[in-house]
């Protein structure tokens, strides 16, 4: 099994995810650390251990992780391939 530690997130992470409006969640610690674990546009997101972009179950269905339905993607290497998959994952969830 992996581990957070194994790879980094792209410097520019934080500001992708402000671009995105997409917030921190959950997970204390190191400030670093903290940016594995977002929410927004009614969802939650993640970066898996096997460095997968994942969108998970809408702020009301979400109970953990390992309950939701989950979509993912690679992670993203540059800030348009990041929005372009948030953009996806949200019609994809939406239905």
């Amino acid at each position: 099994m992996g581990d957070l530690t194994d790879f980094k997130l792209p410097k520019q992470w934080r500001q992708w995810c402000r671009k995105a409006r997409l917030t921190r969640h959950g997970r204390s610690g190191q400030f670093h650390h903290s940016w594995w674990y977002l929410k927004g546009h009614g969802r939650y997101w993640r970066v898996n251990d096997k460095g997968m972009f994942q969108c998970g179950d809408t702020y009301d269905e979400f109970d953990r992780w390992a309950l939701c339905s989950i979509i993912e993607v690679p992670l993203p290497k540059t800030e348009r391939e990041f929005c372009d998959y948030v953009a996806k994952l949200q019609v994809t969830r939406s239905g």
